[in-house]
């Protein structure tokens, strides 16, 4: 006979586990069923109303008290449990509650007239009901605004990142346009260990020598090249200040590029001179040939817009082969230049060459293997230092035969009476070189635009190191996935480790800092006036209802009414608190201008 009574009840439970079975083995393989969150929350939401009906009228006579406790918990589920929105939670729960208030009073009505006191329990279930529909409403309110909230300022967050990245993209490549990139990593590595030790160390070190070391390093068999400018002097003489910067910036610019195809680090301009270094940070077997082809596409360049312009320029580039010391010196302003003997008779090669040609010294004739044509000079008769040394000029095998000025080229006779620096000027202005630091502000764009190609050599010393990942294993600088790793590679490793220290533990939910998380057990709580709301609200409901079913009225009204004034004293120091939060919050507004003092943190982005 109970097996009877019972079978009902169980068959319908045991098809809601199967289902919710179902539904728990589907979830984490089907995506469009992850997707469907609100049509799941109803089907779940369907399956236990439908169990709490099969409940109702089940079990013996149906009371008004029937099943009270699981409608209130299948209401709160609604806005708690489920994936619902706002507006269908409060449609759904308050239909869920409305259903229990009609369905009993009708029944018990038909079935059962002769109930004591029916409406009187019928209004405190109902009573019940509104407490629990608001409750929920509001979990799920603040929930949904906190959400929002944090939605905003996780996109402010992201912006104000994107920001930094760029900042930082922009302060590196300022760095790296003063220091090689090996150096710009050693001094990362030794900022980041001096903030990495404790803070008491930290204050004993003395600051005014971050960066004493000189990191000087020997490098053997590179080749170094010296150019100059011949006859920029007299062209200078003839220009205005502002077209002087500009012929320059656009000369160095196109010899920036000259060097990166070539495989050449330029180490430094002056004046009107420019020297760069093939076979350092990373030996090269080829640093000979490219500082020779350097050297001819640099003589190439000036000889175009010498025949374009007519302005009576041309290169004298020596080259010298040898070993150098490399390094940074400075304690504040930092340079990095190289040193020994070899650079300065690298030097002497250019001051004893000859214009539009590439004065070569024995050493450098040696590494070539026969690539280039050479003829025999006399660089000694040129300069007293190489007295008594071999020295060659190379052939340049695609030179053009030698052209008047104005010969070919394009001017016209309006132009031909233009100043020499106003032609060149616009003769430059074809050239499309590198503007220095144009892509700046916009670094994913200047990561993106084509570069020139790099060597098989270069590349295949750099493909491992895309592999590898970390930036310190970069390799030549001529090559093209350098300059995307060292947008990716920020030199921010100590801020990485600073985040660490703010990271929460997974158990206890606690700060890993002790002092970060006495600053947040400190720090002022949001929502209370919230919180404390519906607080005084359950309490009322509960009052309502105890009076309502309860016989000892007077002693239940004695005890809730002592209580009573409790709440209130609570409620009123909090909504006064408040209400003086927000005048404060106000004035800061107000006197935002006059630098008014904002001392809120948000707990929130170090979560």
């Amino acid at each position: 006979m109970i097996m009877d009574v019972h079978v009902g009840p169980l068959a319908v439970v045991c098809v809601v586990l199967c289902l919710g079975c179902l539904l728990l083995a589907c979830l984490p393989w089907l995506a469009s069923v992850r997707r469907c969150s609100g049509a799941l929350a109803l089907s779940v939401w369907l399956m236990l109303y439908t169990t709490a009906l099969v409940f109702i009228f089940t079990g013996g006579p149906v009371l008004a008290w029937e099943q009270v406790a699981f409608f209130l918990f299948l209401s709160l589920s609604v806005y708690t449990v489920l994936p619902l929105s706002l507006s269908w939670a409060l449609i759904v729960g308050t239909a869920t509650s409305l259903s229990h208030i009609i369905i009993i009073s009708t029944y018990v009505s038909v079935k059962h007239p002769d109930t004591p006191h029916l409406v009187v329990q019928l209004v405190a279930n109902a009573v019940m009901f509104v407490c629990v529909n608001g409750v929920g409403l509001f979990h799920l309110w603040m929930t949904e605004r906190d959400r929002r909230i944090s939605n905003q300022k996780r996109e402010e967050f992201s912006c104000i990142r994107s920001k930094k990245e760029v900042t930082k993209y922009q302060q590196e490549q300022l760095l790296l346009s003063v220091l090689p990139r090996y150096i710009a990593l050693e001094l990362k590595t030794e900022v980041v260990k001096r903030l990495s030790k404790p803070k008491a160390y930290q204050g004993n070190t003395n600051t005014s020598n971050n960066f004493h070391s000189l990191y000087v390093r020997q490098h053997k068999d590179v080749s170094i090249l010296y150019a100059d400018i011949v006859g920029f002097t007299k062209l200078s003489s003839s220009c205005t200040p502002e077209e002087l910067v500009v012929v320059l910036n656009k000369l160095f610019g196109r010899f920036d590029d000259i060097a990166k195809k070539n495989e050449c680090l330029r180490i430094k301009i002056l004046g009107d001179c420019y020297y760069c270094v093939s076979g350092l940070p990373d030996p090269t077997s080829s640093h000979a040939r490219n500082c020779v082809q350097m050297g001819l596409d640099m003589c190439t360049a000036i000889n175009k817009l010498r025949e374009a312009t007519g302005v009576e320029i041309s290169m004298r580039v020596g080259v010298h082969t040898g070993n150098v010391l490399c390094g940074v010196i400075g304690l504040q302003k930092w340079q990095y230049d190289v040193w020994s003997h070899d650079v300065t008779l690298a030097n002497h090669m250019e001051s004893g060459g000859l214009a539009g040609r590439v004065h070569i010294s024995e050493e450098t004739m040696r590494h070539l293997n026969g690539m280039y044509q050479v003829e025999d000079t006399d660089g000694g008769a040129r300069d007293a230092l190489l007295q008594g040394r071999k020295t060659y000029l190379v052939t340049d095998p695609h030179k053009r035969k030698a052209r008047r000025p104005f010969e070919s080229n394009s001017l016209g006779a309006r132009e031909t009476k233009l100043r020499a620096s106003v032609r060149m000027s616009q003769y430059l202005q074809s050239w499309q070189t590198i503007h220095p630091f144009a892509d700046l502000s916009n670094p994913e764009a200047a990561a993106l635009q084509p570069r020139l190609r790099p060597t098989r050599a270069s590349a295949t010393r750099a493909l491992p190191h895309l592999q590898e990942g970390p930036l310190e294993n970069a390799g030549p600088v001529s090559v093209q996935m350098e300059d995307v790793r060292i947008a990716r590679a920020s030199l921010d490793t100590v801020e990485c480790a600073r985040r660490r220290t703010k990271k929460l533990n997974w158990l206890t939910l606690w700060f890993n800092d002790i002092e970060l998380e006495k600053q947040f057990r400190l720090s002022e709580v949001s929502g209370l006036h919230h919180s404390m709301g519906c607080s005084a609200f359950i309490f009322i409901t509960m009052f309502t209802v105890q009076m309502l079913v309860s016989e000892l009225n007077f002693a239940m009204a004695v005890s809730y009414g002592v209580t009573f004034f409790v709440v209130i004293l609570l409620l009123a120091v909090v909504f006064t608190g408040y209400l003086e939060v927000q005048a404060g919050l106000q004035e800061n507004a107000l006197d935002g201008d006059r630098g008014g003092d904002y001392r809120t943190t948000d707990w929130s982005r170090l979560r």
